[in-house]
């Protein structure tokens, strides 16, 4: 049985997690990236859309956590932290050759221009960010499983 509460906590964490070590790798200039930015400008310009973004985020990380327990519970695992983090480095994977790429044909502000599209591993955002961007995801994806087996 999957506890609903441990996976919304883990998910928002986890999401938190992400943009902490995110925005500490642009603060120092290894990326220009910001997921939640990026994902705001799909509504629009502004700290309006930059919020929506910001909130995109979080409900995705909860989303993603679901995901993330659900193959937890298939598994059989108690090992949350350790298939979390092998399951974020899939993650990353997926967002980083596919995910990314493709949003330059999907994403309206790409489309219009007034964002510069990531490119394949968000390459385009900076040298250092194809590694950031992978772990990113493990840390996500160990957070989840981490917090999730702490509470459940």
């Amino acid at each position: 049985m999957i506890n609903i509460t441990a996976v919304i906590v883990a998910g928002l964490a986890g999401a938190a997690i992400f943009s902490m070590f995110t925005g500490m790798a642009r603060s120092t200039g290894m990326t220009k990236m910001s997921i939640e930015k990026t994902m705001g400008a799909m509504f629009g310009e502004g700290t309006g859309a930059t919020a929506a973004g910001w909130m995109m985020h979080f409900m995705m990380g909860v989303v993603f956590a679901v995901g993330y327990v659900v193959a937890f519970n298939v598994l059989g695992t108690t090992s949350g932290w350790l298939y979390g983090a092998v399951f974020g480095l899939a993650h990353g994977l997926i967002v980083g050759s596919m995910v990314l790429p493709m949003m330059s044909t999907v994403h309206p502000a790409i489309v219009a221009g007034k964002i510069e599209a990531p490119g394949f591993f968000a390459k385009n955002a900076g040298p250092m960010t194809p590694m950031g961007l992978i772990v990113g995801h493990v840390l996500f994806g160990t957070v989840i499983g981490g917090i999730y087996f702490l509470l459940a």
